[in-house]
């Protein structure tokens, strides 16, 4: 009887065992995957961190050059032109019928057609290497504009 017993005791002791062993090897498992996933992880910061300036900085040359669209703001390679445009555009009785740029390196001329509120169209040009084209204060620009409204008028 006591060598039943001593076997039961045994059995039962490598079945816990086997038990203990396979949640130690399933907890094993997991450590190692967690291990693998933060050094992932890791990897992973540090590839953003070395690849996220240089592709900040190809999406601003690209901006600055004019590669991207126009976007409207009043900086970049159209913020002149956008600058004017918003100037004109908040000028009563002045609308943009036409628009033209001179693309290059950088936005060398532009100039726009309106249509004043009497019908009659003129032309508004903003030339490079002249100081209007580079005037940022908008009271300035809207003079310029209404400067080159009138001699236009009376031509």
């Amino acid at each position: 009887m006591y060598d039943l017993l001593s076997k039961r005791i045994n059995d039962q002791w490598k079945t816990n065992r086997k038990l203990q062993d396979a949640t130690a090897s399933k907890r094993g498992a997991s450590e190692i995957g967690l291990r693998a996933m933060k050094v992932t992880l890791k990897k992973c910061s540090l590839s953003l961190l070395v690849l996220l300036p240089f592709a900040l900085f190809g999406l601003w040359f690209a901006w600055g050059i004019g590669i991207i669209p126009d976007l409207g703001l009043e900086s970049g390679y159209y913020g002149q032109f956008n600058r004017v445009k918003h100037v004109i555009e908040d000028m009563s009785g002045v609308t943009i019928v036409d628009h033209w740029q001179h693309k290059d390196v950088s936005l060398e001329d532009f100039g726009f057609t309106l249509r004043l509120s009497d019908g009659s169209e003129v032309n508004v040009e903003f030339l490079d290497a002249t100081p209007e084209k580079n005037e940022r204060n908008q009271k300035r620009l809207r003079q310029i504009i209404e400067k080159q409204i009138n001699s236009t008028k009376t031509k």
